[in-house]
């Protein structure tokens, strides 16, 4: 634990890893990737959709979290954290739009 910048309040901080954890965490994101690039664009979209969500109906969470660590005021992190969830629903939707397209736009 950490004191925050702003109150002084204690605030969660990561763990030091070793190699055996830097190598865990590199086979799983391996993995992932492994799946994660053979699941259609739809699908991804979608649980990155859900993500974003999730980061909406959490914001308060984020928020609190945010203005511990950083001191930013916690008015202004709600709006930072509430901002960026639209952000990521409108990247999902402009690239599933490119997909859908991209036969026309290449005259398939």
């Amino acid at each position: 634990m950490y004191r925050g910048q702003k109150s002084g309040d204690s605030v969660p901080a990561a763990t030091e890893a070793d190699e055996a954890d830097e190598a865990a965490a590199l086979a799983a994101a391996e993995r992932g990737f492994a799946l994660w690039s053979k699941t259609p664009a739809w699908e991804r979209a979608a649980v990155l959709r859900r993500a974003a969500d999730l980061l909406r109906a959490r914001n308060e969470t984020y928020a609190f979290l945010m203005s511990g660590e950083t001191g930013k005021p916690l008015l202004e992190a709600r709006g930072e954290v509430n901002a960026s969830a639209p952000k990521q629903r409108s990247g999902c939707d402009s690239r599933l739009w490119r997909i859908a397209w991209a036969p026309v736009f290449r005259g398939v």
